[in-house]
């Protein structure tokens, strides 16, 4: 579909089979509500399906699910969760914390993984990682790498030591 679908806050969509997107599919979270509470939009495909994106975009604040999320063209962002094993191919991904994804997460030769470090990370991945394409890292100026190596991520600011320590 090459239109836009939004599931907001406090909303199901549930399918019957597989889903392809090339326009728009959101999920929104409370959050965004001047209510501030409720539950966050869910997306859902069932077992056995997938969510397939060959262009366009999706916009996970709410919760995503389906057994396959296979995202082949454009790009996916929010905070959300991601229920199944995401595989990314030419693609951007752009999580934002919290981001948590119930699988595994595959990024291909042609993705784009662009993490912005603006609070302290809060990712998590229950399945296994297999990593290919570009890393991109965008660090703020109130944070700094403190440790060459290991590429570790601290704070910078007032009574911060920007030495680089062994831990």
């Amino acid at each position: 579909d090459t239109g836009i679908l939004i599931v907001s806050y406090d909303t199901s969509g549930n399918l019957t089979g597989d889903f392809t997107n090339a326009g728009k599919v959101e999920t929104i979270h409370p959050y965004f509500s001047p209510r501030q509470f409720g539950s966050p939009g869910r997306f859902t495909v069932p077992s056995g399906f997938g969510y397939t994106q060959t262009a366009g975009t999706t916009v996970n604040e709410g919760i995503l699910t389906a057994e396959r999320i296979d995202i082949l063209g454009g790009s996916v962002s929010g905070r959300g969760s991601f229920l199944g094993d995401v595989t990314v191919g030419d693609a951007t991904i752009i999580p934002f914390s919290p981001t948590i994804i119930e699988g595994n997460l595959t990024l291909s030769a042609g993705s784009r993984f662009h993490f912005q470090r603006y609070a302290e990370p809060n990712h998590e991945i229950s399945g296994k990682v297999t990593l290919a394409g570009i890393l991109e890292v965008d660090i703020p100026n109130r944070c700094a790498l403190v440790e060459a190596g290991a590429a570790r991520l601290g704070r910078r600011g007032p009574g911060a030591d920007r030495r680089a320590r062994d831990p």
